[in-house]
């Protein structure tokens, strides 16, 4: 598994959140995992896909309903 930090994701609070990719060397699941803390709460949003051609994909949709959140 390849675990990197990608770029962080803003929320339309204003809340950064951490992303990082998991890339399996063998396997099926692709992911992108962002997290936060809101107050006493931490924030968790993953998107998951069965090849890196079906997460790339879904980018846009992720990233879109991260920024929308509030």
């Amino acid at each position: 598994m390849s675990i990197k930090q990608t770029t962080s994701l803003a929320t339309a609070g204003g809340k950064k959140l951490v992303s990082y990719t998991f890339f399996p060397k063998k396997g099926v699941n692709w992911e992108r995992v962002s997290y936060g803390q809101e107050c006493k709460f931490y924030l968790v949003f993953t998107i998951s896909a069965r090849s890196a051609a079906a997460l790339h994909k879904s980018m846009p949709a992720y990233e879109q309903m991260i920024r929308n959140y509030k």
